[in-house]
């Protein structure tokens, strides 16, 4: 019995720059760099989803929080 799996394709736009530096270094896997990448971003979007589920903050108190924290670090800096 032969089990094959299809996977889903994907097409990507890079910069020229991105473009070059891929096209250089022909031995590496860049489908599986860029599953690795895309894995790994899934699951850190899930973590903050599961962590932010219960939330009460409002939009507004985000924004307060981070320009708090912007002030606190301006300050820290000396600015």
């Amino acid at each position: 019995m032969h089990i094959i799996l299809c996977m889903p394709n994907m097409t990507l736009s890079v910069d020229e720059e991105t473009y070059r530096l891929i096209k250089e270094h022909t031995g590496v896997n860049w489908s599986q760099v860029a599953r690795e990448a895309f894995q790994r971003k899934g699951r850190e979007l899930h973590m903050w989803d599961a962590l932010l589920a219960n939330s009460q903050l409002t939009d507004a108190d985000v924004v307060r929080a981070g320009d708090e924290t912007k002030e606190a670090i301006l300050r820290r800096l000396g600015w």
